[in-house]
């Protein structure tokens, strides 16, 4: 499953005390699922023992907020997750470079998302692409 491991620390906002913590780690091999990186992980634990999307302001058992750290710099994919999870803090030891040297390659993909073309990604265009967004902005039950 690789080198790769995640914390992510909820902080009083008043004190910046620490309150409590999860961990987990990279279980792409194990779980057979290639989103299961260890920053991913950790969010899913952390949001569904919360039941909440935004780590960013949190209000129990105090007002607070939570950080992310991790062994090894976040690749694309777990960066936008913590970025939609609102975490204000990402910090990580080692770097891409360091993740190449053993093995994780990943200079294409960063390659790919710099030119805004994504290898296989094609935009096909319908009539009516966008009518799901419409019923959506339309609703009054909007759940996000």
């Amino acid at each position: 499953n690789g080198p790769f491991g995640a914390v992510i620390v909820q902080y009083d906002s008043a004190t910046n005390e620490a309150i409590r913590h999860w961990v987990d780690c990279n279980a792409v091999v194990t779980s057979c699922d290639p989103s299961a990186h260890a920053e991913v992980s950790v969010i899913r634990k952390v949001c569904a023992e919360l039941q909440t999307v935004h780590l960013d302001s949190l209000s129990d058992p105090v007002p607070s907020y939570c950080a992310l750290y991790s062994s090894c710099e976040p690749c694309p994919m777990c960066y936008a997750a913590s970025r939609w999870a609102r975490l204000p803090v990402i910090a990580y030891a080692a770097d891409r470079d360091d993740a190449e040297r053993a093995g994780f390659v990943d200079a294409e993909l960063y390659r790919e998302l710099s030119t805004g073309s994504p290898k296989g990604m094609t935009h096909v265009t319908t009539p009516h692409a966008g009518a799901p967004f419409d019923l959506f902005i339309d609703s009054t039950n909007k759940q996000y």
